[in-house]
C-alpha cells in the first residue's frame, strides 16, 4: 500500500493541484494556530472552535440554532469529521471558564449516550478542541501554539511521520 503523508505542505499542494489558488490554500492550513484565553460569549467561542478544527482539515457541520426548533433537545452544537483519518465526533461548545452547572441535563444525557456507545464527544471551548486535535495526532502543542503534526498511513495504521 502506498504511504499517504498528511502534513501542511502536502495538503496545500493537493489543493493547488485541484485548482485552488496557492494563497487561499495556504490560508486554509496556517503553519500555526495560537490559542489565547478569552472571556468571549459562547457564540464567539464556537466560531473559534470551528476555525481551529477547519485549520487542521476537519469538516464542521453546525447544528446550533438561535431559535427554538424541532431538533431533539441536547444535540451538540457541532458534528466534526476528518475523512482522511476516518474520525468523527460531536462537540458541545461552552464559553471559556464554563462550569459543570453550564451543562444542561439533556446535554449530559446525550454525552453519556455517546460515551456508552464509543462515540467521541468533546465538551468545552477552543482548548478542548485543541486537545482533541492533539489526541487524534493531527496537531502538536508548541508553547501556546498548535502546529500540524505529520501523519502517515502505513499498511492501514496511522503513525507519526518523522
Amino acid at each position: 500500500m502506498r504511504d499517504l503523508v498528511l502534513d501542511r505542505e502536502a495538503a496545500i499542494e493537493a489543493l493547488v493541484r485541484a485548482g485552488v489558488p496557492r494563497a487561499k490554500a495556504e490560508a486554509r492550513f496556517p503553519a500555526t494556530v495560537e490559542l489565547r484565553r478569552s472571556q468571549d460569549l459562547e457564540k464567539v467561542e464556537q466560531r473559534e472552535v470551528v476555525r481551529l478544527y477547519r485549520a487542521f482539515g476537519c469538516v464542521v457541520r453546525s447544528l446550533s440554532q438561535p431559535r427554538a426548533t424541532k431538533q431533539s433537545p441536547g444535540f451538540p452544537d457541532l458534528w466534526i469529521v476528518h475523512t482522511r483519518i476516518g474520525q468523527a465526533w460531536w462537540h458541545e461548545t461552552k464559553r471559556q471558564g464554563w462550569t459543570d452547572a453550564d451543562v444542561r441535563p439533556d446535554q449530559r444525557v446525550f454525552r453519556e449516550d455517546c460515551l456508552a456507545c464509543g462515540i467521541d464527544y468533546v465538551l468545552g471551548d477552543r482548548f478542548a478542541a485543541a486537545e482533541q486535535l492533539v489526541r487524534l495526532g493531527l496537531a502538536v502543542r508548541v508553547g501556546d501554539r498548535l502546529e500540524p503534526a505529520s501523519r502517515t498511513l502505513r499498511g492501514g495504521q496511522w503513525g507519526s511521520h518523522g
